[in-house]
């Protein structure tokens, strides 16, 4: 995350542009099959999910800490409960819906005693197991830092 130094991107420059899920394989057929409706419909065991929900959960971070710690040497006064609460339920809900948002493929948790392995993601089934744990711990910080 950021190790308690200041953001390296401040809001201003970063685009707020989320890449499209998308079939790597019809894209790298020909250029033209960027407007074809294969190339737009991801596969079901695509893993570009997991680099967009990362993106969109580091979003959330960099709200986070910009209302949270940015401005907090340059000024002298503290902020008001009403501020501290509406930037905290703010960031709660963004979280939440984050989470909500989530494709099933990364909501896989392998650590559950009763965990069933879904089949529908055939062999792919570690490597979002893998992804789910990433991206459940990435999520878990960012919950631990907004409380």
């Amino acid at each position: 995350m950021t190790f308690g130094w200041p953001q390296a991107i401040s809001k201003r420059s970063s685009c707020n542009t989320i890449p499209l899920e998308a079939n790597l394989d019809a894209l790298s057929t020909s250029p033209s099959a960027v407007t074809s409706p294969e190339a737009v419909e991801a596969p079901r065991n695509s893993t570009v999910c997991f680099f967009k929900a990362t993106i969109q959960l580091y979003t959330i971070l960099g709200t986070l800490l910009s209302t949270t710690y940015a401005d907090n040497c340059e000024q002298a006064l503290s902020p008001s409960l009403e501020e501290i609460l509406e930037t905290s339920l703010s960031i709660d809900r963004q979280l939440s819906k984050w989470e909500q948002d989530l494709p099933f493929r990364l909501t896989l948790m392998p650590w559950h005693s009763n965990y069933i392995r879904p089949e529908s993601l055939g062999q792919m089934v570690p490597i979002f197991e893998r992804l789910s744990s990433m991206i459940r711990l990435r999520f878990l910080h960012v919950r631990m830092l907004s409380e």
